[in-house]
């Protein structure tokens, strides 16, 4: 069966396997509607990025509870990017850093950094990699005009590309701003052209910013909303928007999903943070504790590969195939540790039953 989806027929994005070419406008609703996807929607993520990002959450160790009075099997991962677990960790350290970086509105601003590229598959790459050349040659000109401390985030275009935002702070400084179209821009030509000149790719967008603002983006880029699981539920059963909010999250979901696809394919690392802060942000891969009155279990590696596995954390839906096997592992967990337990009283009665009879108080 021919799948187009409507991302290939309006970006061309070069994806193997499906349509490559660009469609004009009056023929795109008539071909999409002739032509849905595997869940009868139009997808809005290609297929080889939602599997990607699957594939990335699934390759960790994960861990299982169970609550035997209700019969409810809780899920969750080791930390690592994407997932809802490392979301939570960096959180947590986000506190202390925006702490330590004592954000004031006269001294630090919020700079776009954005680079032109060719929508394509290889496009969309390239404006990654070249933002791994430039950021490096940025940080240290941004460092020479006295912003010694930052927090750079790369996210992606609801198309893939990359852009960097970067918070930095000048301490002991002064700026003035004036108002534009509901945002605080810098009155000072001399270092805006300073701050343009240093960054080699395209167009520099600069902004004041508040304490406040700057821990709401940064949570929503690197702390407890950043995770990618529940965009990955809506991608794979995608229902296309209804309203402004569903179409804005969708958004979301696209930058999100094209975020950790590109940095996890050319190995790239999203963020970074000046040296005084690197301290806050160590890379969080302890398990989860434990609390209650549950059983629990270490999955086996060889499980993540099953069809039916799911790669999220939270409770495993009830009557599906993962929440049946999960069920007989614990059942035969269950088991071996009675049968140790016996074991290991019986080795110890007989030892106490011998060393009695060898005293002759038997």
């Amino acid at each position: 069966m021919l799948t187009l989806r409507f991302f290939d027929v309006t970006r061309s994005v070069g994806n193997p396997g499906h349509l490559n070419f660009r469609v004009p406008r009056i023929f795109r609703f008539f071909l999409c509607s002739l032509c849905p996807w595997e869940g009868g929607e139009i997808q809005n993520v290609p297929s080889h990025v939602i599997a990607r990002c699957k594939l990335h959450l699934t390759h960790v160790q994960f861990f299982a509870t169970l609550d035997r009075a209700t019969g409810t099997i809780y899920k969750m991962p080791m930390a690592k990017s994407g997932n809802r677990v490392y979301a939570g960790r960096m959180t947590k350290r986000l506190d202390d850093a925006l702490a330590d970086m004592a954000i004031l509105p006269t001294d630090t601003l919020f700079v776009t950094l954005t680079d032109k590229y060719e929508k394509n598959e290889k496009g969309i790459s390239d404006s990654w990699l070249r933002s791994k050349i430039y950021m490096p040659q940025f940080l240290r000109r941004i460092r020479a005009l006295g912003f010694k401390t930052y927090f750079y985030v790369r996210e992606a275009h609801e198309d893939g590309g990359c852009h960097v935002h970067i918070i930095m702070k000048k301490k002991n400084s002064n700026f003035n701003f004036f108002a534009h179209n509901d945002k605080q821009r810098l009155d000072d030509e001399a270092l805006k052209f300073k701050i343009e000149s240093a960054w080699n790719g395209g167009h520099v967008d600069i902004q004041g910013i508040t304490s406040e603002a700057a821990g709401a983006y940064l949570t929503k880029e690197i702390g407890k909303t950043s995770h990618i699981e529940d965009a990955l539920k809506r991608a794979e059963k995608w229902i296309a928007p209804k309203n402004l909010s569903e179409e804005i999250r969708a958004k979301n979901d696209k930058k999100k999903l094209w975020s950790l696809y590109m940095a996890t394919k050319l190995k790239i690392r999203r963020w970074g943070v000046s040296r005084d802060l690197i301290k806050h942000l160590t890379n969080p891969t302890e398990p989860e504790e434990v609390n209650g009155d549950v059983e629990y279990i270490i999955i086996p590696k060889n499980f993540n590969r099953n069809d039916f596995f799911t790669p999220y954390t939270g409770a495993v839906e009830k009557n599906s195939p993962e929440y049946y096997q999960l069920l007989d592992i614990f059942d035969r967990v269950k088991k071996l540790r009675e049968d140790y337990f016996q074991s290991c009283l019986f080795i110890a009665l007989s030892c106490v039953a011998g060393t009695l009879k060898n005293k002759n108080i038997f």
